[in-house]
């Protein structure tokens, strides 16, 4: 009897430290993909006002 379990137990080991490994870094990536995506839309919804402000204010200033 020998020990030739032991790298074969430490090969899985491994494989499943690289698997968790994966799943945290994609979920990670996952959310901060979203996240900027959120604040992306959340500064267009915040310059549409203000272009339209500015827009009516140049507006404004052509008409006086």
């Amino acid at each position: 009897m020998g020990f030739y379990w032991v790298p074969i137990l430490l090969v899985a080991l491994a494989v499943v430290l690289l698997l968790g490994l994966a799943v945290v870094v994609f979920s990670h990536v996952r959310r901060l993909t979203h996240t900027l995506e959120r604040g992306r839309t959340r500064t267009s919804a915040a310059l549409r006002p203000l272009s339209q402000q500015a827009t009516a204010l140049k507006a404004r200033r052509r008409a006086a």
